[in-house]
């Protein structure tokens, strides 16, 4: 009988328990969640802190969900080490746990800079139930919270924020919002709703120094010399990949790259989810994609892999979808087309709508809407057609290649 330990208990975890327990219902699987809370839904993490959902609606399963026989949850509990040779891991309470497979699916970790980390109770990130809450109690009395980062996260928190009555302060230090993920144009519109709507954006600008205030809150100051009073500050600025436990085997804070079939380079362990590098179809690159269907796809192939039922993963997709106090927008595949390569930019404007689809020598492999955004799911369905052709094209020649070498 197989022994499958699985790090992690969020959305790739919790995919790969339901596939193994389908493929492989004999087999011993030991779930390791650093969290107490049963999985939850971390997409709906703002729409918690907005008052759209309460916490009990963010529950992915009911308690009886890990009572199955041959399954067992270690909740509250983390690997701290890793040992491939031996394919073991060691837990933070001590306690050895031999495995056949391994999946990381441990997630990430909000990024906040070394000199805000510690000793400043009014300082989060919002990755966790934990985090929300804090930060749901704060916007509830109406406080002034500063958010650092204009990415999705920080766009989307700042917008929870000012649904719930609070007073946001979004800190960007590029000049311009949704950087990775929206050309200049769109950007602009996403910043000119978003100052409509009361949130207040300060770009070109970054926390240089922060202190407690008299009455428990923070007073930050701004590279512009800017004073700002808030009572939380809460850094969306990425996130770090939670690799620590295999020590000196993986550089700090990197991503596990993994192959078609979610193996990374140790033998018999797999990785899933925020954790994992993978192969990102529109830009030939790879990357980590921190979207909910790609975690539990990835945590279902790897799971198929694992029980030893060849699947290979598709590919990763850049997507980002938000509603932004009311103007919806959408970012898929490649939308920041580089200025040589055979690209060919289509764009559209009609009032408050924006629509731009970026072409690679005739096939499509980005596009942007914001407003109306209805034929996003035909365009994202056309995206991974065309690349699933290039990738078929581009394995025949190097077939070919090699009979002639």
């Amino acid at each position: 009988m197989k022994h499958y330990l699985i790090a992690g208990n969020s959305t790739a975890g919790l995919a790969a328990v339901r596939a193994l327990r389908q493929h492989d219902p004999r087999a011993k699987i030991t779930v390791v969640s650093a969290e107490r809370h049963l999985p939850y839904s971390r997409v709906l993490l703002t729409h918690l802190i907005a008052g759209h959902v309460d916490a009990g609606q963010l529950a992915l399963v009911e308690p009886s969900f890990f009572e199955q026989p041959g399954l067992e949850l270690l909740a509250g509990r983390q690997v701290v080490q890793v040992d491939p040779k031996a394919k073991t891991v060691t837990l933070d309470d001590a306690v050895t746990l031999p495995y056949d497979k391994l999946l990381l699916a441990t997630g990430a970790g909000p990024v906040i800079p070394a000199g805000f980390s510690t000793g400043y109770p009014q300082v989060t990130g919002l990755r966790t139930l934990e985090d929300a809450a804090l930060i749901s109690r704060h916007a509830a009395a109406g406080a002034k919270i500063a958010v650092v980062g204009g990415g999705p996260v920080g766009v989307k928190l700042a917008c929870a924020l000012r649904e719930a009555g609070a007073s946001p302060e979004l800190i960007v230090s590029s000049p311009r919002l949704l950087s990775r993920v929206a050309d200049d144009e769109a950007a602009a519109m996403v910043r000119r709703h978003m100052s409509q709507c009361g949130i207040r954006i300060r770009t070109t600008t970054v926390i240089v120094h922060l202190e407690q205030s008299r009455d428990g809150g923070a007073l930050i100051t701004l590279s512009d010399g800017t004073s700002l009073p808030c009572r939380l500050v809460v850094f969306c600025k990425g996130v770090r990949p939670h690799t620590s436990m295999l020590g000196g085997l993986q550089p700090p804070g990197a991503a596990l790259r993994v192959d078609r079939w979610m193996r990374t380079s140790f033998e018999d362990i797999y990785a899933a989810g925020d954790v994992a590098e993978t192969y990102e179809i529109s830009s030939r690159s790879f990357c980590t994609a921190a979207t909910w269907p790609h975690a539990v796809e990835q945590g279902r192939v790897a799971a198929m892999n694992m029980a030893g039922l060849a699947m290979a993963y598709r590919g990763s997709l850049n997507r980002n979808a938000m509603d932004i106090l009311g103007l919806p927008f959408i970012s898929i595949g490649l939308v920041k087309a580089p200025s040589r390569g055979g690209y060919d930019l289509r764009i559209q404007r009609n009032g408050n709508s924006y629509r731009k689809l970026v072409y690679r020598r005739g096939r499509l492999v980005g596009i942007q809407l914001i407003g109306d955004v209805r034929e996003a799911g035909f365009r994202q369905a056309q995206i991974r057609r065309a690349a699933a052709r290039d990738i078929e094209i581009e394995s025949t020649m190097c077939c070919e290649e090699e009979k002639h070498e």
